[in-house]
């Protein structure tokens, strides 16, 4: 996790993607996994999963780039696992170029003998730091989740 002006990103591991068609007969993938977990990062912080506000939530982006071609999908459900973290079922866009050579590199890392994978990193802003440790993230507004090759907490 980064924290600058109370900004933040953390990595989790990406599960699963998975080859379908949409309604109009068009290919499509489907990502889905756990993008957050209340486990401590490499600059030593942490979020909890319970305060998570999800009301902007909108986009998938590629390695927390903004600009529009980055916009790679969109998540379509999330869901509070207790004890686990936050697990997100989501459609990464087929007319994306970025987002099918993100789609290209994962099912390449399927084959990784180090057991290198992409992973999720969530985005957002703090909204309440706890008080005796401000390296925990008691509540955070959740934007968007970034597709990324580097974690921060692998």
């Amino acid at each position: 996790m980064k924290s600058q002006n109370n900004k933040f990103n953390f990595f989790v591991p990406v599960n699963d993607i998975e080859k379908s068609v949409d309604t109009s007969g068009n290919e499509t993938y489907r990502v889905k996994g756990l993008i957050s977990d209340s486990s401590w990062d490499s600059d030593g912080e942490s979020l909890d999963y319970n305060g998570f506000d999800f009301s902007e939530f909108q986009y998938i982006n590629w390695d927390h780039k903004k600009e529009p071609k980055y916009i790679i999908g969109e998540p379509e459900r999330w869901k509070t696992l207790p004890g686990k973290g936050v697990f997100m079922e989501g459609v990464i866009f087929p007319e994306s170029e970025v987002g099918r050579q993100a789609i290209d590199l994962m099912k390449v890392l399927k084959a990784s003998k180090r057991g290198n994978k992409l992973g999720w990193s969530v985005e957002g802003h703090v909204l309440e730091r706890d008080l005796l440790n401000p390296k925990k993230v008691k509540k955070a507004k959740i934007t968007a989740v970034a597709l990324c090759p580097m974690p921060k907490n692998g």
